[in-house]
């Protein structure tokens, strides 16, 4: 029997509790899990400011998890679909909230070579972002 591997990507900064429920989430549609950790300088260019843990101590976070059973890698050009079939990946996993352009595509392309998408909710209220909003409002 052959194991069915998932992948999954992220920045995971500021690890909380949404971020395991993902995981969690992922672990129950796949036998091993690989995750893939946003580099430092993607995080910065796309959202404007540095992550609070480097993507090193991200990794090792993420990496720690019993959910993550295969290996944690830094991915930096956003070839996401280059990463699933590198990693030899038969689920996808996506949160529900990704519906821009590049995500349609990556998901076009992974329906197309026969692999499966399962889409991840998000938790309202629990966000990385939201965490520093009240943070700033404690401070």
């Amino acid at each position: 029997m052959q194991l069915k591997q998932g992948i999954a990507f992220g920045v995971w900064d500021l690890f909380h509790i949404g971020h395991l429920r993902c995981l969690k989430r992922c672990m129950e549609d796949c036998d091993y899990l690989i995750v893939g950790v946003q580099r430092d300088n993607i995080i910065e260019r796309e959202k404007g400011h540095k992550p609070i843990f480097n993507e090193l101590e991200r990794m090792e976070i993420v990496g720690s998890l019993y959910m993550v059973s295969g290996e944690v890698f830094l991915y930096e050009d956003q070839d996401y679909f280059k990463a699933y079939q590198q990693y030899q990946a038969d689920v996808l996993f996506v949160g529900e909230d990704q519906n821009n352009g590049r995500f349609t595509d990556l998901i076009r392309k992974v329906q197309e070579s026969g692999g499966e998408v399962v889409r991840i909710p998000r938790y309202p209220g629990i966000s990385t972002t939201e965490i520093k909003r009240k943070v700033k409002e404690l401070c």
